[in-house]
């Protein structure tokens, strides 16, 4: 939960005021991600820290977390052109429904245009949140840390990129992940939580 609060203003000492009530409400937000290899729960912790936000994998998010939730930031790897968000993100549409939305893709097709329109219309992420509330961010490859199969489809996958140095990054690893490729999701994020500021401090002057 992130709480907004305005300062204090300060009048002549002449001034008489009339004491009002404070109201103050606090948006709700929670980050929630999936992850495969650690790259996705990497970016979603620095997200929690900088914007002061918990975050949670979706195996853990009930129900009642989604309907108490007033801004969700959402993130997840794909697999082989699939979110492995998107089965939970279609159980839980209903409970995303007018509330706002921001999504990250972890992936190594980062800024290939082509690549993210497939991977939206592919994953059907438009019925959830609008196209520009999408980020994709770059991930990470340690063929170390790979299962046996998906080393074989990364080797597969390999042969079908025509990009030397993407090829050579699947093939031999690579690494993208870092806090600044967080910028401008951590602007559109304090842009929802501004305006989610509900405190009202009446004050009257006589």
């Amino acid at each position: 939960m992130k709480c907004l609060f305005y300062p204090l203003f300060i009048f002549p000492s002449s001034t008489r005021l009339e004491k009002q009530p404070i109201k103050l409400t606090c948006m709700k937000g929670l980050i929630i991600y999936d992850s495969k290899y650690g790259a996705t729960r990497q970016y979603a912790m620095w997200l929690s820290q900088r914007l002061l936000l918990p975050f949670r994998p979706s195996a853990s998010i009930t129900d009642e977390d989604l309907v108490n939730t007033d801004f969700f930031l959402l993130g997840s790897p794909v697999y082989i052109g699939r979110l492995t968000l998107k089965k939970w993100f279609t159980r839980k549409k209903a409970f995303l429904q007018n509330k706002q939305v921001l999504f990250f893709i972890v992936c190594g097709s980062a800024e290939d245009k082509e690549k993210q329109t497939t991977i939206i219309k592919q994953n059907a992420l438009e019925t959830i949140v609008s196209p520009g509330n999408i980020y994709f961010l770059p991930g990470r490859v340690n063929p170390q840390q790979l299962s046996f199969a998906d080393k074989i489809k990364l080797r597969m996958g390999a042969m079908f990129e025509k990009d030397p140095v993407k090829k050579k990054g699947m093939l031999t690893g690579m690494d993208g992940v870092s806090m600044q490729q967080l910028a401008p999701v951590i602007s559109a994020a304090n842009h929802y939580l501004a305006l989610g500021r509900r405190t009202i401090t009446r004050v009257s002057t006589i």
